[in-house]
């Protein structure tokens, strides 16, 4: 299969299947990196790069900045694909919307939420509800409250390891 050659398939390829959204499509699903690639002209349609940055939100970083600044589109993405907070402008991090969704759809997302989601204990309860896991990383302070550890351990035991040693001893 062409996409066994991963980013390198856009070296040995023409231009019409550079056009073809269902091969760019797919390539996106197997880690390729496709906007980088692609003609101007197809970045700019919307649903081709929703469908392309949702299966790889690393791609946003290659889409235009018309998308990287869309708030209704990186919510669209990110309640599909949590992880998209890895990859948005600080500026939209700062999004509660926008934060709410990622967690969501995705605990572990907390891990790139600015610091006042992280101690927000609303936001903490969606991410750990989401995925225990996710209490590694809340705020400190949240890792030593009962109600939050209590809630994470009611998901699994995963969440025990993160909570603060006063707690893990009692």
């Amino acid at each position: 299969s062409l996409l066994a050659i991963g980013e390198d398939i856009f070296l040995h390829i023409g231009p019409q299947i550079k056009c073809d959204k269902p091969f760019l499509i797919l390539a996106s699903e197997f880690g390729c990196s496709i906007l980088q690639h692609i003609d101007p002209v197809i970045q700019q349609d919307k649903e081709l790069v929703f469908a392309i940055v949702r299966r790889n939100p690393a791609e946003l970083c290659h889409a235009s900045s018309a998308y990287q600044e869309d708030r209704e589109f990186l919510c669209r993405v990110a309640k599909c694909n949590g992880m998209i907070l890895a990859f948005v402008q600080m500026a939209q991090r700062n999004d509660p919307e926008l934060v709410w969704f990622a967690l969501h759809q995705n605990g572990l997302a907390l891990e790139h939420a600015p610091a006042p989601f992280r101690n927000d204990k609303r936001m903490v309860l969606a991410a750990i509800t989401q995925n225990s896991r996710a209490l590694q990383h809340a705020s400190l302070q949240l890792r030593d409250d009962r109600d939050v550890v209590q809630k994470a351990l009611s998901f699994g035991m995963d969440g025990l390891e993160f909570a603060s040693l006063r707690i893990q001893r009692s």
